[in-house]
């Protein structure tokens, strides 16, 4: 369902451009379950080989998540798209998700939509 949703807002742009979001979901041990993910917001900036996610609308989801599920929901990863029939994570799509697993210092989810399918990526070492 989630992932339904992702490729319907890819395809909306036609992937003449990346866009992309926050996912959402909880920690079930081990296990990452993703059940929402947020849409491209206005303030977010993309080109046919970039997408730069604006902090302010995507927080104002997951805050809304968080709060509605009593902090059972939470930020989890990250999907964006690319004009690509089946993509492949850029050197800076693996340095992001590298930063991010630093900081945050938990598993998280990365995706990758293309023209074709989805792709889960591997979780970066």
């Amino acid at each position: 369902m989630v992932l339904s949703r992702i490729k319907a807002i890819a395809e909306a742009a036609a992937f003449r451009h990346e866009v992309g979001g926050i996912l959402l979901g909880s920690y079930r041990g081990r296990d990452l379950h993703v059940i929402d993910a947020s849409a491209p917001q206005n303030s977010d900036r993309w080109s046919p080989t970039r997408f730069w996610r604006s902090p302010a609308g995507h927080q104002a989801f997951a805050d809304a998540a968080w709060r509605r599920s009593g902090g059972l929901v939470t930020h989890i990863g990250e999907w964006h798209s690319h004009p690509e029939l089946r993509p492949t994570p850029s050197v800076i799509d693996r340095a992001s998700w590298l930063k991010s697993r630093r900081e945050q210092r938990r598993p998280l989810a990365f995706l990758i939509v293309g023209t074709a399918d989805g792709r889960r990526s591997r979780r970066p070492r």
